[in-house]
């Protein structure tokens, strides 16, 4: 868009010197170097640090290659995506920026190694070393404290790993020494899962509207705290008065839902609620609306056609239907084909695709622009094919 504008504003400069009999005029276009600094197309990150805050969470300080250089700016909440080469699979995945938006020399991501079940964080977490270079978006995302529409009296709740937006926000808070009246409610499995504890206490000492409540779903004998899930029974312990709270909610999918039911027992309006990306579905056969009928074991086949280098291209393959379509064409590692890729969970639309044949499954809770719906373009990164597709792709140049 600003590409556009500059052209025009340029072309009516040119023009404007012609009519004036002004020759060899040049214009200095100030608000484009603005906006490439505030809004890069890609940042190239250096690995300065990488630091163990649990048995299987990494904690990662990036900084710009150039030594000189600030990173892009961000509000506390946002991401960015990473974009990797696993062993020949360019892909890409989406971590919150847990630094403070008060300190652009570095961005830092905590990762969690999913093991067996992860690909992307596995890499991350224990090959990507210190001095290792990975190229990732400018920040991303609309989970971040408005305060135009959101208020002073707000409540976190996170679960797990989804504590790494609020450390950003609380360290934004804190650094401005905000007298908001703030409540975290983070849920884990155990203690040794908890993260940024001494941080948190430490803020809540130091900042008076501040109180954070630590729950385990399954503690050990020793633990003399709070034990179970977020209820809404808990909620009206730990918070005295519900009246004009802006609820900030981050956590895999289960809680999520989970969550929605228990704060409408007690009355909290939908839009006072706000969802971070929600993490990919580990089963998405469990997921509210997916066809019963699908043989999950069973394969359809995927048509992909694409621009390159003025030609038109396809290739098809198998595909699994319980898998989304995103993950399956980087795994098929297609010469000339890389997909443009940033939140893998519907939100920025980078790899927007337009669907010309067949029918996909997208989780109820995503949400696709009502654009995208009406005229049949769908977002690979969450979308399951339950019958033989055939997709455009618009690949990253």
């Amino acid at each position: 868009m600003f590409r556009d504008i500059r052209k025009i504003i340029q072309a009516a400069k040119i023009m404007k010197y012609r009519n004036m009999g002004i020759t060899n005029t040049t214009y200095f276009d100030g608000l484009g170097r603005l906006a490439k600094s505030l809004h890069p197309t890609s940042q190239t990150l250096k690995v300065v640090n990488k630091t163990s805050l649990s048995t299987n969470v990494t904690l990662i300080r990036l900084c710009s290659v150039e030594s000189s250089h600030i990173l892009a700016p961000f509000r506390a909440g946002q991401y960015i995506g990473l974009h990797v080469n696993i062993d020949g699979v360019l892909t890409g995945r989406s971590y919150s920026i847990v630094s403070s938006p008060h300190n652009l020399a570095f961005y830092e991501i905590a990762v969690k190694d999913l093991g067996s079940k992860g690909f992307v964080s596995t890499y991350l977490c224990n090959e990507l070393k210190v001095g290792g270079i990975i190229e990732a978006t400018e920040p991303m995302g609309l989970f971040y404290y408005n305060p135009i529409f959101h208020g002073t009296r707000l409540v976190l709740v996170a679960g797990g790993c989804g504590i790494t937006p609020f450390i950003s926000m609380m360290r934004n808070f804190h650094q401005l020494f905000s007298d908001y009246e703030i409540h975290l409610i983070y849920g884990c499995l155990s203690e040794s899962d908890i993260l940024f504890q001494t941080e948190l206490l430490r803020m809540s000492q130091e900042m008076a509207n501040f109180s954070f409540t630590i729950i385990l779903s399954d503690p050990s004998p020793t633990w003399s705290g709070l034990t179970g899930f977020v209820t809404a029974e808990l909620l009206q312990k730990t918070i005295s008065n519900m009246e004009e709270i802006t609820w900030y909610i981050v956590g895999p999918h289960a809680m999520q839902t989970f969550l929605q039911k228990e704060l409408k027992k007690i009355d909290i309006s939908p839009h006072q609620i706000h969802y971070d990306l929600t993490p990919p579905i580990s089963n998405i056969t469990q997921t509210l609306g997916w066809p019963k009928e699908i043989n999950t074991n069973s394969e359809v086949l995927c048509t992909v056609s694409w621009i390159n280098e003025n030609q038109r291209k396809s290739v098809s393959f198998k595909v699994p239907c319980t898998k989304p379509l995103l993950n399956s064409l980087e795994a098929k590692k297609i010469p000339g084909l890389r997909i443009k890729t940033s939140c893998r969970a519907g939100e920025c639309a980078f790899c927007r695709s337009k669907l010309l044949d067949g029918n996909v499954f997208v989780p109820p809770q995503t949400h696709i622009r009502k654009s995208d719906q009406k005229n049949g373009y769908i977002h690979p990164c969450i979308s399951y094919p339950i019958e033989d597709v055939h997709i455009e792709i618009y690949p990253e140049k």
